[in-house]
């Protein structure tokens, strides 16, 4: 069954709306994030300033299981 004219330009109006509506959210969102980074600054910490894991071998733990 074929749809109308009216309807088709309806559906294609509503998919364009949408895909705009994602982008716009998808912008807003970056733009929020982007303002709260500015605001907040750089919270991670390098990974050189954590302490380092202890260096086990294979041996050491079939070692300690004896």
């Amino acid at each position: 069954m074929k749809m109308n004219r009216i309807a088709r330009k309806l559906r294609t109006f509503r998919i364009t709306v949408t895909c705009l509506a994602i982008a716009l959210l998808a912008g807003i969102e970056f733009a929020a994030g982007e303002s709260l980074a500015a605001r907040i600054g750089q919270t991670t910490n390098c990974q050189t300033e954590s302490p380092q894991a202890p260096n086990v071998s294979l041996a050491d733990v079939m070692g300690a299981m004896r």
